[in-house]
């Protein structure tokens, strides 16, 4: 188990408080996802960009025949996400790799916020975690 200690000055002792959890560095444009709150997580170790699921293209000649595709895809991976997570309204997922934008988009309508491309490194600690 590692530890990180944060002082803060000009705080007393008596307002020291130990936590579980993991740090990590997002955005200043995705300060949304911090809260205070308890939240329901789950964490990816796989891609969730789709990518995975080609298997024949050769039926798709068009742009718009691939964004069909695309669109059906991402449609696919967020049912079967919402099927076996309670995480409507403030769930968060976490992804080692990457989530399609159309997931994203998709989840997000079901009140649902994702950190993608956290990387191998962090694996153990979510682990440890849960």
């Amino acid at each position: 188990t590692q530890q990180l200690i944060l002082t803060i000055q000009g705080l007393s002792i008596h307002e020291s408080t130990l936590f579980n959890g993991l740090l990590y560095q997002i955005l200043t444009s995705k300060s949304y996802l911090c809260s205070k709150k308890i939240r329901s997580c789950l964490y990816f170790t796989i891609s969730l960009a789709g990518d995975y699921t080609i298997e024949d293209l050769d039926h798709i000649e068009t742009e718009s025949q691939m964004f069909k595709w695309i669109q059906n895809t991402a449609e696919r991976i967020t049912k079967q996400i919402l099927e076996y997570t309670c995480l409507h309204n403030g769930g968060l997922i976490l992804c080692q790799k990457v989530i399609h934008p159309s997931v994203k988009m998709k989840l997000r309508e079901y009140g649902i916020d994702t950190i993608d491309r956290l990387g191998r490194q962090y694996t153990p600690y979510l682990c440890y975690l849960t």
